[in-house]
């Protein structure tokens, strides 16, 4: 995976996989405050994404390339809470393999002087998500927790069907399209169990990988593959329903920053001596993010047995929206893009006196957007 050595869980998101799950509200519970804050890619010492982050939870990240003249990306988002007894992860990835059938590359890899990579990236046969879960993902994981067990993998035909909706209306999808290649998806959900301290663990994460396959001359096939995806989300055994809705929250929350976006790309066009327009590439990611918000239809639900509905709100400061779990009645935004939970119709951070120093403004719950609502068995919204 770029050689990017995963916190101590990694997991997904957003990124192509979202999310959707609710427990009954807790009347009369104290308000949840989330601040936004930010991983910071310190090749261009530019915050790369922002998040929500739970007052007294912990946040780190990395973003880092691979050897030119591939520069592919690794994204690592962590949130945890203080005594790392529940979680949430991504990691992020792009192309990290090539391989390919046909003359040319049995030349190349019958040559003495092969060394296992071309244009900087390693050499590997493509190989099932689940496969790819066990055989790679699995032992990295084991060398931080050594009894982690899987319990389930399964296929996300869901996450399949969202990612090649999204991924193929893309500018660089369709110019892979035209040009004569085509796009591959395979996505699995998994579950394992661990203990660490004396804790026992509970750990859901699901896997996509990325395939574009092409063929120049028509007798060799070229296929770039790698880590599209990867999530996880962790809570103490039998945790999950009460930790939802707020790991749900800080999951759906991730931005991207279009100013890091803009340098990051344009370097590595640069590099590539690619003519290309990162500016155009940002205005398209970002309304393509807003719709997906936005639609009820256009993203992934994962876990299906633990969805139970979301509801999305506005903040009146900014026009973002952020998709929460409905068992929080109230939303309140202020100006920073902090925001508070809270399920009394009473309440109001404005008359608190631990945040009434800023003015803070009601979310717009959007009426016109359906909650989303459990699935068949491995089947979300595609």
């Amino acid at each position: 995976m770029n050689d990017e050595r995963p916190f101590f869980l990694m997991l997904a998101l957003l990124l192509p996989f979202v999310w959707a799950l609710v427990v009954p509200a807790v009347q009369g519970a104290a308000p949840t405050v989330l601040r936004r804050k930010g991983i910071t890619d310190t090749n261009f010492n530019e915050t790369a994404y922002f998040v929500l982050v739970p007052d007294g939870w912990k946040i780190k990240g990395s973003v880092s390339y691979s050897p030119p003249p591939n520069l592919s990306k690794t994204e690592v988002l962590q949130v945890d809470n203080a005594t790392e007894t529940r979680g949430v992860a991504v990691i992020r990835g792009e192309t990290s393999y090539t391989y390919g059938t046909g003359p040319v590359w049995q030349m190349m890899m019958n040559n003495p002087a092969f060394d296992g990579t071309y244009n900087g990236l390693r050499v590997l046969p493509p190989m099932p998500a689940a496969d790819f879960v066990e055989q790679m993902v699995l032992p990295q994981l084991q060398q931080q927790l050594p009894d982690l067990a899987l319990t389930e993998i399964k296929p996300d035909i869901a996450a399949i069907n969202a990612a090649r909706k999204n991924g193929e209306n893309t500018l660089h999808g369709q110019a892979v399209i035209q040009s004569g290649g085509r796009w591959e998806y395979d996505a699995v959900q998994f579950k394992g169990r661990y203990s660490e301290k004396g804790v026992s663990f509970d750990l859901f994460g699901g896997l996509l990988l990325t395939r574009v396959i092409n063929s120049i001359d028509g007798m060799s096939m070229n296929i770039n593959w790698g880590l599209t995806t990867l999530f996880t989300l962790y809570t103490e055994r039998g945790q999950i329903e009460e930790a939802a809705p707020l790991l749900v929250t800080i999951l759906k929350s991730i931005r991207l920053n279009p100013g890091w976006y803009v340098k990051s790309q344009n370097y590595r066009y640069r590099v590539w001596q690619q003519a290309r327009d990162a500016q155009a590439e940002i205005s398209s990611i970002l309304e393509r993010n807003n719709r997906a918000i936005r639609s009820s239809d256009g993203e992934r639900d994962g876990f299906s047995e633990y969805i139970r509905g979301t509801e999305v709100y506005k903040n009146p400061e900014t026009g973002d929206s952020y998709e929460v779990g409905s068992s929080y009645d109230h939303v309140w935004f202020n100006k920073s893009g902090d925001v508070i939970f809270s399920d009394s119709p009473s309440y109001t951070p404005n008359t608190d006196p631990r945040f009434n120093s800023q003015n803070w403004s009601e979310g717009e719950k959007n009426v016109s957007i359906r909650p989303s609502t459990p699935h068949q068995e491995g089947v979300g919204a595609a």
